[in-house]
């Protein structure tokens, strides 16, 4: 057949010539045969299906499932073929609804998937790729809608999907693959650590079942060492780190030169080679932190909405390395990537909160370099942005009074405006109210808070006390 030469080969000519042969054979068998139009039908829906995968037109998508619908309708409620006719619109309203974002078309793709595994045998092989496609569905729909019960369902049907492949069989890949993913989803909504165990486990069996010079070990390594990664956060096990690195580095290899999929590879390393220097202070590490980072922003389009994190990710290595070297064009390109990062964040983002408030320190620094109030004024106002954009019951509330208790000082001291003193004892007592009691930052703030209040007796009695007493416990 020149559909199955067309599959093998991939020469277009054969699937055009498939195409004009399946809708020759229709409309003869629409006048004289109408008891093997389904079949017909279907396999004309099919070829369309495939020029629209190779050529990407829209309307051989939309005529391949028009011609879907009417195999279906035209094959009895008792015939063996409808569980293959429910499965194949399946997958066709899946792709448009990949290709148009219309929800209808995956709720669509979700219902023909459940009918054509109701109407499959159990001792089908072909169940495993049903209770594959139905898990895809179910777990885009919860990204979508963000129900959790579909994805408890999607985690079901990977585990049937995956006990219904044989051992040595090329799907136990992406069965693994997609149950490390699903997993990892539900212990990011959960919280569980089981969850995530399983995860990093099929992760491991997934990449175990790949040949070594299979272009899919890169992707592999990839999601592996994003799991790792997220196992090292949660219980900060060093091995954890430097195993995701490892992956990292390993999926970097692997990826051609000139694939976009290299971005992601070096935002990934460029995060964790941070993330150790955080740990265990390596000037190495964030040197190589800076130049992952680097390379991952460049390839980056500008319309992406991950600049907004590629710009934090850098602006915050530049930062640090300043704090260690004290080269002032780090400190002023990490303030440019700190602005670029916020430009890019939406209003109401979460992030912005903590974008204000990593720009508020850098300008604070720069204040304290230069001597240049522009950048104090700077630091307060993108400091005052940031309760904004935080919960109040968010724990960083605290640091960021704080912090603009400092300014406000800072610039009383410069300028000799009370009314920046008055918002220091503010925000300074908000920073206070807003530390736990026994929190080692609770000391330096109550003194802080009593420098501050100097001259107001009547305030600073009661703090005075708890000072006496915290700093007695604060080992200086």
């Amino acid at each position: 057949m020149l559909s199955t030469r067309f599959e093998r080969i991939g020469d277009l000519r054969d699937l055009q010539k498939a195409i004009k042969h399946s809708e020759e054979a229709l409309a003869t068998t629409l006048q004289d045969h109408q008891d093997k139009a389904a079949a017909r039908l279907s396999n004309l829906g099919t070829c369309l299906c495939r020029r629209f995968r190779r050529i990407g037109d829209l309307d051989d998508l939309q005529k391949a499932i028009k011609r879907s619908e009417e195999a279906l309708n035209a094959t009895p409620q008792d015939h063996p073929d409808r569980a293959a006719h429910h499965n194949n619109l399946g997958v066709m309203l899946s792709e448009r609804f990949e290709r148009i974002g219309d929800l209808d078309d995956l709720q669509n793709a979700t219902n023909h998937g459940e009918e054509a595994l109701a109407a499959t045998p159990h001792d089908h092989p072909d169940r495993a790729s049903m209770h594959n496609n139905l898990g895809i569905w179910l777990s885009t729909r919860f990204e979508r809608l963000g129900d959790l019960d579909d994805l408890q369902k999607a985690i079901w049907h990977g585990e049937e999907a995956l006990a219904a492949t044989p051992q040595d069989h090329p799907d136990q890949v992406i069965r693994h693959n997609n149950l490390g993913l699903w997993f990892s989803t539900r212990f990011d909504r959960l919280g569980n650590l089981s969850d995530l165990q399983k995860a990093i486990k099929h992760g491991e069996e997934a990449l175990a079942a790949i040949p070594h010079d299979h272009p899919d070990r890169a992707c592999s390594h990839s999601n592996l060492g994003i799991l790792i990664s997220s196992r090292f956060k949660r219980l900060g096990d060093l091995d954890d780190l430097q195993t995701a690195i490892k992956h990292g580095e390993e999926a970097l290899a692997a990826i051609p030169q000139d694939s976009p999929a290299r971005r992601g590879a070096h935002n990934n390393l460029g995060l964790r080679f941070s993330a150790r220097f955080k740990r265990l202070g390596y000037f190495n590490d964030l040197q190589k932190a800076i130049k992952h980072s680097e390379v991952a922003l460049d390839a980056t389009p500008r319309d992406c909405p991950d600049r907004a994190s590629g710009h934090d990710a850098l602006g915050s290595c530049l930062y640090r390395r300043f704090e260690l070297l004290g080269d002032l064009d780090d400190l002023q390109q990490a303030t440019k990537h700190g602005e670029e990062a916020l430009a890019a964040t939406p209003q109401n983002h979460p992030d912005r909160a903590g974008r204000h408030n990593s720009l508020g320190v850098m300008f604070s620094t720069s204040f304290e370099r230069l001597g240049d109030l522009d950048p104090l004024r700077k630091a307060i106002k993108h400091s005052e942005e940031t309760p904004a954009a935080a919960p109040q019951d968010h724990p960083v509330r605290a640091a960021i009074h704080n912090n603009l208790g400092n300014y406000f000082s800072a610039r009383f001291q410069r300028l000799g405006d009370f009314d920046d003193l008055r918002k220091a004892f503010k925000h300074g007592e908000e920073a206070l109210s807003a530390t736990p009691q026994g929190h080692p930052d609770r000391a330096a703030r109550l003194g802080a808070t009593l420098l501050l209040f100097t001259g107001r007796s009547r305030e600073s009695g009661s703090i005075l006390e708890d000072a006496v007493r915290l700093m007695s416990s604060v080992n200086l």
